[in-house]
């Protein structure tokens, strides 16, 4: 989230000067690569960027043909095969042993579509941008009949998280297709490239060719990290949490604590009285809660509030005996925490990387969220069987 807020400040910047400029996005990986589906890198017509789509192998490249996507006003698709020797070819030695497809846009094909991503960040609403990255091969060779017209690539559909769509790909059956699996990435806060068979519409899309290439882009509201206490300790987790993308609130109930001045990278600062917190604030399943206040009586009013929600990650400081101090009073209060509650509450907190200080301490307690959040298991990637990345 916070590259692309960054990109759409970019895209603003270079609205008011009227200057070119070009969007390249991952669009397909195969195997491993530094980025994901979705990775983007903004290009002015100047040569300055925002984001990254590799760990800098394949900038140098992409930027000399965005140059020629401004000129041109026309789409394209870049393909890199980084398998073994095949990158020695191109000579990135990125070591990714994976294929990369890459999409450059002009600044006019994606400038009403980021206009549309801008609204929905403002508002904390889902949509999905497809556009047409691959032709059906099998068609435009001769191979099967082609119907009059075939979408090209950078055609656009839009669809937003009510259901609701906006422009067409050419076809009305594929329309509906992507829109139907446009949802469920939504659902899974995936983007991905699925590829459709004409003759087969309106059946979901597949992974693999034949059939036309459409990527499905997706963007949502950013995950919210909630931290409840505003010492020292919550400083850093504050700071690394907008850093990696959350959106940040900060809680507390002393008000020479609870304050901007301490926080100036959270979204927003709350002062309350644990017991007024419900009235004030909300969470969802979207919502990562860590407890830092070092008071148990709050401590147990906080959690309690939170057990009633679906955050799926309540994160409470201190050893195991004094979270069980904390239960135990819950249930005293006739509040007894079910073993499917206990799944979401993470006391001790944070990944064991006997960490020590302030800052270690909130990095461990960041990558234990990020472990959850993305379903996985926070071990050594070397122990890692298959892709690095989830497929």
């Amino acid at each position: 989230m916070k590259e692309l807020l960054e990109i759409l400040k970019g895209l603003e910047e270079v609205r008011s000067k009227e200057e070119n400029a070009a969007l390249a996005t991952v669009v397909r990986v195969q195997g491993s690569a530094y980025r994901r589906e979705g990775a983007k890198l903004f290009v002015t017509e100047k040569g300055s960027t925002i984001g990254n789509i590799s760990a800098g192998c394949l900038e140098s490249d992409v930027l000399e043909f965005t140059r020629k996507v401004t000129e041109s006003r026309r789409p394209l698709v870049r393909h890199y095969g980084l398998m073994g020797d095949d990158e020695l070819i191109w000579g990135f030695g990125q070591g990714c042993n994976g294929i990369i497809d890459v999409l450059i846009e002009p600044l006019e094909t994606v400038n009403a579509d980021l206009g549309l991503v801008s609204k929905a960040v403002e508002t904390n609403s889902t949509l999905a941008i497809a556009t047409v990255v691959f032709e059906d091969k099998q068609r435009s060779a001769g191979g099967r009949p082609s119907y009059e017209s075939l979408p090209a690539i950078g055609t656009k559909l839009t669809v937003f998280g009510d259901g609701t769509k906006k422009g067409t790909l050419g076809h009305k059956l594929l329309d509906q297709a992507v829109a139907k699996d446009a949802t469920d990435l939504l659902k899974r806060g995936r983007s991905r490239t699925l590829f459709y068979d004409l003759d087969r519409l309106p059946h979901k899309g597949k992974d693999e060719e034949p059939g036309i290439g459409v990527f499905i882009d997706t963007f949502a509201p950013a995950d919210t990290l909630l931290v409840f206490g505003a010492g020292a300790d919550s400083v850093p987790l504050a700071q690394y949490g907008k850093e990696v993308g959350f959106q940040v609130k900060v809680v507390d109930h002393r008000p020479a604590y609870a304050t901007a001045e301490r926080f100036p990278m959270a979204d927003e600062v709350l002062c309350s009285p644990a017991e007024e917190i419900p009235k004030k604030m909300a969470i969802n399943d979207r919502t990562y809660a860590v407890i830092l206040t070092h008071n148990f009586n709050v401590d147990s009013t906080i959690l309690a509030w939170l057990l009633d929600g679906n955050a799926p990650y309540i994160g409470i400081l201190g050893p195991k005996e004094r979270y069980q101090m904390i239960a135990d009073k819950l249930a005293r209060d006739g509040r007894e925490i079910s073993p499917e509650q206990s799944k979401r509450i993470f006391a001790p907190i944070g990944v064991d990387l006997g960490a020590e200080g302030m800052e270690q301490i909130a990095l461990s307690i960041m990558a234990e969220i990020l472990a959850v959040k993305n379903q996985r298991n926070a071990a050594f990637l070397r122990e890692r069987e298959g892709p690095m990345h989830d497929e």
